[in-house]
């Protein structure tokens, strides 16, 4: 009889509330800003601890100790009641004020994704534009990053210029924020930012922001902002939605009180 193949499956096992695994050659990272912790892991078991921890000292990642070769922990995350700035954000984008994300050559990767992910890609809080100066900018390790030339935008509600403590960068009625400028001594480039939403938006919405990145969260401004643009548009939906559901009753009406009363014809 001919010999017959047999094929073996083997499922990977799911290892909880770590932030990156090696299996031999092979490493896996949670989301989104773990790969950073990830990433480093790599530098040290192929550059050396003094390199990681050079890269880790620029890099500030909370809970990053390039003694060990232990990852850290991520506390276990639910989605809660205090996400719902998140949820509402995401399903009414409409009337968000447009931030301008100013870009400089030389500018580190981590401070630019910081602030687009988290203003625009994770607490929805705002539409971003990049711009510059001139239509590429490259990057502190050779990325080259497209903008629109600033001189061509108008009508931003807001510019913010990461990994810089001052810039010439400038539009017009538009409010200049430089997360550098306002980083505390052991800051990462997410922590300004968080902080800044939560200035501007809510500490839960910032605390969301944080949580959906995997980044622990840092100490935030208790500001317990009420959301206008998401109440005014929810109120919106709900009373469109209820006109929606008694149109058709209010149609009936208005048809019956305009047909012409008809008198029983005599037998």
């Amino acid at each position: 009889m001919p010999a017959t193949r047999v094929h073996v499956l083997v499922l990977p096992a799911w290892i909880a509330g770590t932030r990156w695994v090696q299996d031999g050659d092979v490493v896996t990272t949670a989301g989104v800003s773990s790969g950073i912790i990830g990433a480093l892991q790599l530098v040290q078991r192929f550059a050396g601890a003094d390199e990681a921890a050079r890269i880790g000292a620029r890099v500030d990642y909370p809970g990053w100790d390039p003694s060990t070769t232990t990852a850290p922990e991520i506390p276990a995350q639910r989605v809660s009641l205090a996400d719902y700035p998140y949820a509402l954000n995401a399903t009414l984008p409409w009337f968000q004020p447009t931030y301008g994300l100013g870009l400089t050559d030389g500018v580190d990767e981590i401070d630019v994704a910081a602030a687009a992910d988290l203003y625009g890609g994770t607490a929805f809080t705002a539409h971003i534009i990049p711009v510059a100066e001139h239509p590429v900018v490259t990057t502190a390790h050779g990325m080259r990053l497209l903008a629109t030339p600033i001189d061509q935008v108008a009508g931003l509600d807001r510019l913010v210029v990461p990994g810089v403590e001052r810039t010439t960068l400038a539009v017009d009625g538009a409010a200049v924020f430089l997360p550098q400028a306002a980083a505390y001594p052991g800051d990462s480039g997410f922590d300004p930012v968080l902080r800044d939403i939560a200035r501007t938006d809510g500490r839960a919405v910032a605390a969301t922001a944080a949580k959906y990145i995997e980044y622990p969260v840092p100490a935030l401004p208790g500001e317990a902002r009420i959301q206008w643009r998401i109440l005014g548009l929810l109120s919106a939906v709900v009373l469109l939605a209820v006109l929606g559901a008694a149109a058709p009753t209010l149609v009936r009406r208005l048809v019956r009180r305009r047909r012409p009363a008809t008198a029983d014809a005599p037998m």
